[in-house]
C-alpha cells in the first residue's frame, strides 16, 4: 500500500508543472512591442510579461512600434518553472536575472 501511494504521489508532482515565466522592462522611450516565442504584447508602460512558455530555446524580439526596427532580437533558454526578470536598456543591452 506504501508503494502504491508514493508511485501515486510521485506521479502527480510529475506531472504538475508550470509554465515559464518572462518580464521585459524596456527603458527605452518611445511605444514598442514584445514578441516571446508565441505570444505578442503591446502597452504603453513598455513592460511586457509572458507566461505559460514552454521550457527550452525560445525566441525574444522587441520592436520599437513606429519603425518597425528591432530593439533586441535573439533567443535564450528557459527551464521548466522558470522566471526570468530582465531589463532592456536605450543600447540594447539585454540584462537577466532569475528569480
Amino acid at each position: 500500500m506504501k508503494t502504491l501511494l508514493f508511485a501515486i504521489s510521485f506521479c502527480s508532482l510529475t506531472f504538475n508543472v508550470k509554465g515559464a515565466e518572462v518580464f521585459i522592462r524596456v527603458l527605452k522611450t518611445g511605444t514598442h512591442y514584445s514578441t516571446v516565442y508565441n505570444q505578442t504584447h503591446y502597452n504603453s508602460t513598455n513592460i511586457f510579461r509572458f507566461f505559460d512558455l514552454p521550457g527550452g530555446t525560445i525566441p525574444i524580439q522587441v520592436i520599437e512600434q513606429n519603425t518597425g526596427t528591432f530593439i533586441y532580437n535573439s533567443s535564450m533558454y528557459l527551464n521548466s518553472n522558470q522566471r526570468i526578470v530582465a531589463e532592456l536598456d536605450v543600447y540594447g543591452n539585454f540584462t537577466k536575472r532569475n528569480c
